[in-house]
């Protein structure tokens, strides 16, 4: 009996981590998302959740024209990634570059700036996203922002001579940046290639 019963505990644990779920807070730009694994769940939050981060894996930020991030906010969240949380900070053409700008100019001191024309010479690099084709059409919209070179930073996707997304490790944590998150609303963009690319960043953040 004892050991019918240490067998299906085992199972019961090893079928529990299974289907275990990782965590994913929205905040920014509440936009129309690809859909991704059951086992990861995203909650979308209009306000920042002052007293929960502890609660969510990682975080997913898509900047809005006008940030409701506080500074104590934005203190949490540098404090989240410093010690392991995971972010993905999203911004895309001016204007929506506001809440990327709060948070990366604390932690690394610089914002993004311009509006730069995709003209679809985009390479990427193999550990981030592990598919580097040429045909990268539809890896961005039109229209996205840069990030400045920093060696804090490695380049995972290049538009041209100017970076698109970078990732990076922060205290304990991972951050990435994208300069252009449009691509992952499936409200303007239905391709299967963005879908992956957000797949595969999710896997990143979560791995």
């Amino acid at each position: 009996m004892k050991k019918w019963f240490s067998v299906l505990f085992i199972q019961f644990f090893v079928i529990g981590a299974f289907h275990a779920q990782s965590k994913g807070l929205i905040m920014g730009r509440n936009i129309q998302l690809p859909e991704i694994d059951s086992s990861i769940h995203l909650q979308y939050e209009s306000t920042f959740p002052v007293d929960s981060l502890k609660n969510y894996d990682f975080i997913l930020i898509f900047s809005s024209s006008n940030s409701n991030l506080t500074t104590d906010a934005v203190s949490k969240i540098e404090a989240y990634v410093n010690q392991g949380g995971r972010l993905y900070l999203g911004a895309d053409n001016w204007p929506f570059v506001e809440e990327s700008n709060q948070l990366t100019q604390v932690f690394f001191g610089k914002r993004y700036w311009g509006n730069q024309q995709q003209n679809n010479e985009l390479i990427r690099e193999k550990k981030l996203l592990k598919d580097d084709s040429d045909n990268n059409q539809d890896f961005a919209l039109q229209s996205t922002v840069t990030f400045p070179m920093d060696y804090r930073l490695k380049v995972e996707v290049w538009s041209g001579d100017e970076p698109l997304i970078l990732s990076g490790n922060f205290g304990k944590g991972k951050i990435i940046l994208d300069g252009g998150y449009a691509r992952f609303n499936v409200a303007l963009n239905q391709s299967a290639e963005s879908k992956q690319i957000f797949k595969e960043l999710i896997d990143f953040l979560v791995k």
